[in-house]
């Protein structure tokens, strides 16, 4: 079984996860949501984003954004550095991150939006695995949206899915 530190705002920083290695460590590293147009302009806290320590090879990069021009471009830049993956965040329901079109708000676009973003991204991630964490969806989600969404989420080349299990109103 695989032992994963999963992303968390605030919490999965370079010091945590040195924190987590001293006490045995883990196969994979999330980072903290990397917001893509902060870090294509490299905004002043994107240096710490992007450590990569204690162990640069199990990293998996988690993005975050509205635009899928930025979030492709992320993407590309995070695919040059060393890692496992490129992830991105349709499971964020914070309102300054969802109410900007990002995060869980990935799961309630048209569908066709999504998938170009998906397939863009996975496209820019050269060799590194995608994979998405997502929320159940909205609260009138129904089990086949959610089926219908994660199949489209597999045949565009995600190869894992992080379930958060709430909804979009759920903390």
């Amino acid at each position: 079984m695989k032992k994963i530190l999963a992303p968390m705002a605030t919490l999965s920083h370079e010091a945590f996860r040195r924190c987590v290695a001293r006490f045995g460590g883990c196969d994979e590293y999330f980072t903290e949501m990397i917001n893509a147009g902060s870090l294509i302009h490299m905004g002043p806290f994107e240096k710490f984003y992007l450590m990569s320590g204690p162990e640069p090879e199990k990293i998996v990069w988690q993005i975050t954004g509205s635009r899928t021009d930025y979030m492709t471009e992320a993407a590309r830049i995070l695919s040059e550095r060393e890692g496992l993956g490129i992830d991105i965040n349709m499971g964020c329901s914070a309102p300054q991150i969802a109410n900007t079109g990002a995060g869980v708000a990935w799961m309630l676009k048209p569908l066709d939006e999504t998938r170009n973003l998906v397939k863009s991204v996975k496209t820019a991630s050269g060799q590194k695995r995608l994979s998405v964490k997502l929320r159940l969806g909205d609260e009138n989600f129904t089990e086949e949206k959610l089926f219908d969404f994660c199949k489209m989420l597999v045949d565009e080349g995600v190869e894992m899915l992080t379930l958060h299990p709430r909804t979009k109103k759920e903390k």
